[in-house]
């Protein structure tokens, strides 16, 4: 799979360059118009994939805060404990969750 703004990266890099040859511009030019939709799927799906994960954690991270605020019930130290690691892993986990949306749907570097 290739990262974002590939096709974007590749013309940038190659356009720049002067290479004497009429035909290398528009070879370059077809390549990341070729690479465009990939881009796009693979953006796609990391922002899919990103909102699939980030509906049950915050289910988790919000019961996780209730049931540490005792509105279950009182709570024993251990439980404490044990919730904190809950959100611990649950606040991990969101961060890994964010890290795959950043600029996604931005557009990235000159427009082809």
């Amino acid at each position: 799979m290739w990262p974002f703004g590939f096709a974007t990266s590749v013309g940038h890099v190659f356009g720049d360059q002067n290479t004497g040859s009429d035909e290398a511009p528009d070879a370059i030019a077809a390549l990341v118009d070729a690479l465009r939709p990939l881009d796009r799927e693979s953006a796609d799906l990391l922002f899919a994939a990103s909102h699939e994960l980030r509906t049950p954690l915050t289910s988790i991270v919000g019961f996780t805060e209730l049931l540490a605020e005792g509105a279950a019930g009182p709570v024993t130290a251990e439980q404490r404990q044990l919730l904190a690691t809950v959100a611990q892993n649950a606040a991990r986990l969101m961060a890994l969750v964010d890290s795959l949306e950043p600029s996604v749907h931005e557009p990235r570097g000159p427009s082809w």
